[in-house]
């Protein structure tokens, strides 16, 4: 009998110091984080962040516009190199180019047709996959000029629209249409990342160690939530799916009629990379691409390998940066080759 109340006493005490440990961790972690709170960063407006010097009016010759970035979250040091500083300048024909000047045609022209993500915003132009794939033709023998005419948020109505308004103004061999998930499915590049406050306030405004616990978990729960409704089978049947994607069809038709050879080249949202959480997605648009035989070259698995936030400009931006640009320019600059020795001096 003793040597059972003995184990029980034992078991008890155990218990006791494991209860006490315990509060003593949660009180020395709450004390930290009222002394070191966790910057939570604003992912809902990224350009809360951003200051605009300049007009942003695109297709306009010879305009030039920049933005400056916030220095203290540039963990790669990429924008110390400009003062934090990016300047956007558009050639003669109102294209992106790397001065408010005239960009020089050469043998082979290509006009550039997409979003942000082909228009690189964030970064210099020579950073961006466009110019690195141009850089490189050229420096290898041949002579070929890329005219940028993407611009942020467009869709493909909205490429399809500038593709008819500048396609008789520039004698071009090839056109390639740069295309983000959003061109079909309608978000914003930050939506994945929203922040959410989440429940439990009353608790949260008295624990800092409460309020970051349900911080995380609330983004969690709220990320996959967004992720599962972008990747339902619901979104190709809304209108704003249908129109865009008949848009790339008009596209297509139009090239075709002119001789001209065209690319939709399908760059990857950097979201869920190593689980591939939006494959399904892009499986339903090449299925459309191969029923209407338009050519595509498909870069959604070049970066699996990465992290997500190591190809992101900055934490609370999605848009591809220069890590990013170089890995897309590598994997596509083959493809692009192919089509300019194909196609006729």
């Amino acid at each position: 009998m003793a040597v059972k109340f003995h184990k029980n006493k034992e078991i008890v005490l155990r218990i006791f110091i494991v209860c006490i440990t315990t509060l003593l961790v949660i009180a020395l972690l709450e004390i930290i984080l009222r002394i070191y709170p966790v910057r939570e960063i604003t992912v809902n407006n990224p350009y809360q962040y951003i200051k605009t010097k300049g007009q942003a009016r695109f297709g306009i010759p010879f305009n030039t516009y920049a933005e400056t970035f916030p220095l203290k979250f540039d963990s790669r040091g990429y924008y110390r190199k400009s003062s934090g500083i990016i300047g956007y300048h558009f050639n003669q024909f109102g294209g992106r180019w790397l001065e408010p000047a005239e960009q020089k045609l050469g043998r082979r022209n290509i006009i550039v047709i997409g979003d942000s993500f082909t228009y690189g915003f964030g970064l210099r132009y020579e950073d961006t996959y466009i110019y690195k794939i141009q850089d490189s033709l050229n420096k290898s023998g041949l002579n070929v000029s890329f005219i940028n005419f993407s611009r942020p948020g467009c869709d493909s109505e909205m490429c399809l629209t500038i593709y008819n308004r500048i396609k008789d103004t520039i004698h071009h061999d090839c056109l390639i249409y740069g295309l983000d998930l959003n061109d079909l499915i309608e978000f914003p590049i930050s939506y994945i990342l929203s922040n959410r406050r989440g429940c439990c306030a009353r608790i949260r405004r008295y624990s800092k160690l409460m309020d970051f616990i349900f911080v995380r978990v609330g983004k969690i729960k709220h990320r996959q939530e967004n992720i599962r409704g972008l990747i339902d089978p619901s979104n190709f049947e809304k209108s704003y799916f249908i129109k865009n994607i008949e848009a790339i069809k008009q596209i297509n038709i139009e090239a075709q009629r002119r001789s001209i050879k065209f690319l939709v080249v399908i760059l990857p949202i950097l979201t869920d990379l190593r689980d591939c959480a939006f494959c399904p997605v892009y499986k339903k648009i090449k299925e459309q691409f191969g029923i209407n035989k338009i050519a595509y070259f498909d870069l959604t698995d070049s970066v699996c390998s990465y992290q997500d936030p190591d190809l992101w400009i900055f934490p609370f931006d999605q848009h591809p940066n220069e890590v990013a640009n170089t890995i897309y320019a590598r994997k596509l600059e083959g493809a692009i080759k192919n089509i300019l020795l194909d196609s006729k001096d």
